[in-house]
C-alpha cells in the first residue's frame, strides 16, 4: 500500500468527519489546483459511520485572475450544513447509514466502509455522488467497462517532423508529426493542464502524452454519442494533483454513464447534431446583427473606435 493511500486509510477510520470540495481555480491567480478542506476530529469520527462531503460550486468570485465578484456564493449554505452536521453528531445519531444516491447534491453522507472499499480511497465526493439523483430510462455502466483512456505519445519538441496528422494536445492543436498516430474521427481528453477537457477531431492526429485519447472496449458504442456523454460527465471536476492540475483516469472510469441500444444512440446522436447546427446558425446571425447595431453607432458618432 502506498503511503499516501495508507495515509486517507487512517484518516477515514480514525479522524475524519468531513469534507468539502472548492472549485477549481479557487485559490487563482497563484494556484489552479483542485482544492479541498479536510475536517478532523477523533471525537466527532467515533461518532458516527459517515463521512460528510459538501461541494462548493462557488465562493462569491469568478475563477478568472481579476476575482470579480460574481453573486454566487455557497460558503454560507455549506458552513451552515456543516454546522448542522456537526451539531447532530454531538448530539448522537440514531439513524442507520444512508446511502449516497438517496441525497441530493451538493452535500450527501457516504459510509466509511464504502470509502475504504474504494481501491484507491478517494476523497472526492463526486466520485461518490454517481449523478447522484439520476434515474436513467437506459442501463447504467461504469465508463471503464466502456472505453479505456488511452496515453498519448511522449513528444519532445525535438523530435517533431513535417507531415500530415496534427500533433493534439490538452489545449488543442500544437504541431505537427507523422509517427505515432490515432485514426480520425477521435475523442481527446485532457490530462494534464487542461484536464477533464473533452475535444473532438475528424481526422488521424497524434495525441501527446498531456492527453488522453479515448478507445472504445465494448461493441454497439458510437463514439459520437459517447463523445457528448463524455462532455456532460463534468471530468474536469476530478482535476487533482500537485502543481499542474492532472486528471488519474481511473477516478474517470468510476463514474457511470447511461449506455441505450445503438439505434436510440444514433437517434440521440442526430438530435443533438440538429440543435448544434441551429446554435451554430444563431451565432452567426448574432454577429451579423451585431456588427450592424455597431456600424449604426459609428455612424451616429461618425467614429470608427465604437
Amino acid at each position: 500500500m502506498s503511503s499516501a493511500k495508507a495515509l486517507r486509510k487512517m484518516l477515514v477510520e480514525n479522524y475524519l468527519w468531513a469534507v468539502v470540495s472548492l472549485p477549481a481555480g479557487v485559490f487563482n491567480p497563484y494556484s489552479g489546483v483542485k482544492t479541498s478542506i479536510l475536517f478532523l476530529d477523533r471525537n466527532l469520527a467515533r461518532r458516527t459511520d459517515e463521512l460528510l462531503f459538501v461541494k462548493v460550486e462557488s465562493d462569491g468570485f469568478d475563477l478568472g485572475a481579476q476575482m470579480r465578484p460574481n453573486g454566487k456564493n455557497d460558503l454560507p449554505e455549506a458552513l451552515k450544513v456543516l454546522n448542522d452536521w456537526r451539531a447532530t453528531l454531538c448530539r448522537g445519531r440514531d439513524e442507520e447509514t444512508t446511502d449516497a444516491t438517496e441525497r441530493v447534491p451538493p452535500w450527501i453522507p457516504v459510509s466509511r466502509r464504502r470509502l475504504l472499499e474504494s481501491g484507491d480511497i478517494n476523497l472526492s465526493g463526486d466520485r461518490y455522488r454517481e449523478t447522484a439523483a439520476v434515474r436513467s430510462q437506459w442501463p447504467m455502466m461504469k465508463l471503464g467497462e466502456v472505453c479505456s483512456l488511452e496515453y498519448g505519445s511522449s513528444l519532445p519538441e525535438r523530435s517533431r517532423v513535417s507531415g500530415p496528422f496534427p500533433v493534439v494536445g490538452s489545449n488543442g492543436i500544437a504541431g505537427f508529426h507523422n509517427e505515432f498516430t490515432v485514426k480520425g474521427p477521435s475523442i481527446i481528453v485532457g490530462r494534464k493542464g487542461y484536464a477533464g477537457e473533452v475535444t473532438w477531431i475528424e481526422n488521424d492526429c497524434t495525441p501527446i502524452d498531456t492527453t488522453y485519447y479515448v478507445a472504445i472496449k465494448q461493441k454497439g458504442v458510437l463514439l459520437r454519442y459517447l463523445y457528448y456523454i463524455l462532455q456532460n460527465l463534468r471530468l474536469t471536476e476530478l482535476r487533482g494533483g500537485a502543481g499542474v492540475p492532472g486528471l488519474n483516469r481511473n477516478d474517470a472510469y468510476d463514474k457511470e454513464i447511461p449506455l441505450p441500444p445503438l439505434e436510440e444512440q444514433e437517434r440521440i446522436v442526430a438530435e443533438l447534431e440538429a440543435e448544434r447546427a441551429l446554435v451554430e446558425a444563431n451565432r452567426k446571425l448574432m454577429a451579423i446583427f451585431e456588427g450592424k447595431i455597431k456600424a449604426k453607432l459609428r455612424e451616429i458618432w461618425g467614429s470608427n473606435e465604437i
